[in-house]
């Protein structure tokens, strides 16, 4: 299993990208956990997100 693994990573044309949790960043580089990062990228107002919350929360009482 290693040799094929090995295998296959010197015949791409690309390394593998590894991925860490928000966790790691979070704690050790002070960077926004996701729902930071989505609020910085996503949302074009400050009330958006809020907005969208409520109307989430909304329909999530309703389908109860």
């Amino acid at each position: 299993m290693k040799n094929k693994i090995i295998q296959i990573l010197s015949n791409a044309a690309a390394l593998p990208i590894l991925f860490i949790g928000s966790g790691l960043t979070r704690r050790y580089l002070d960077l926004p956990n996701w729902e930071g990062l989505l609020r910085s990228y996503c949302v074009k107002s400050p009330y958006e997100y809020y907005i969208i919350t409520k109307l989430i929360e909304s329909v999530e009482t309703i389908r109860i």
